[in-house]
């Protein structure tokens, strides 16, 4: 990442939302987060957030979850601060994809979150159709993710995808992954796309461009895309439904409990 993030303020300041093509990024590393004696229930959280808390197998798990759900409440409110951080309503479109409701939003405020270990990230953006994605590049076992390569992207992926060494190719497997997620994350219709039907085009100095094989299911020109590195290991994406003549600008802010 070329720049450190801002670090939230002590006492919290009300925020403008981003306009056009600025994305906020709120970054919440995990091995930031207090350690609880004792995980106690959230004053935040609602009773179906509660309820899906309650599924996580391990005490960790269950902290986690709720770190993030606080993270995107507490966020939010700096935006709208008439709003509080315990009355945010939720909902999901027919594929389950996660937004604020109507009368909250009033269309200029949307989110996106993703997590991976060590680290959850949040985009807020004035777009609807803005999705992020964050994986952590260490893996164990390289080769099965380049089979995943193999049997679900499209051919012209999967090739470039092999050139170099092995480090290399997982590499480039993650700039394609976090860019397809992305794309599937902002168009809300989750896996049921699927990851052939539409590919990216990466080449180095050159703006990120998805293309969509016959019959198509979208166009191509009304996508833009943002990927880098955040620390050593992992690796970002964000798309956005926006002219891709001008670049997604990326604020990132660190979030604090």
């Amino acid at each position: 990442m070329n720049q450190h993030p801002a670090q939230a303020p002590n006492k919290p300041q009300p925020m403008l939302p981003p306009k056009d093509n600025h994305v906020h990024v709120w970054l919440m590393f995990h091995d930031k987060l207090p350690v609880p004696q004792q995980l106690s229930p959230s004053t935040l959280l609602s009773k179906q957030e509660q309820m899906r808390q309650q599924r996580f197998a391990t005490p960790e798990l269950r902290y986690r979850f709720q770190c993030r759900r606080e993270m995107l409440r507490r966020s939010l409110t700096l935006y709208r601060p008439d709003i509080r951080e315990s009355d945010w309503i939720f909902s999901q479109n027919e594929y389950g994809k996660p937004q604020i409701h109507n009368t909250q939003s009033q269309n200029q405020l949307y989110f996106n979150l993703s997590h991976t270990s060590g680290l959850t990230v949040l985009a807020i953006s004035k777009i609807e159709e803005c999705g992020i994605d964050i994986e952590n590049t260490t893996v164990r076992k390289p080769n099965s993710y380049l089979d995943i390569a193999d049997r679900f992207f499209t051919e012209p992926e999967s090739a470039q995808i092999k050139h170099g060494s092995a480090h290399e190719q997982i590499q480039r497997f993650f700039d394609f992954w976090t860019l397809k997620e992305a794309y599937i994350k902002a168009v809300g219709k989750g896996l049921s796309l699927g990851l052939d039907r539409f590919q990216f085009v990466i080449k180095p100095d050159t703006p990120i461009a998805i293309e969509f094989p016959a019959p198509a299911i979208d166009q191509a020109n009304t996508w833009a895309f943002h990927q880098e590195t955040i620390g050593k290991d992992m690796r970002l994406a964000i798309a956005l439904r926006a002219h891709p003549s001008v670049p997604i600008s990326c604020e990132f802010l660190q979030y604090r409990v």
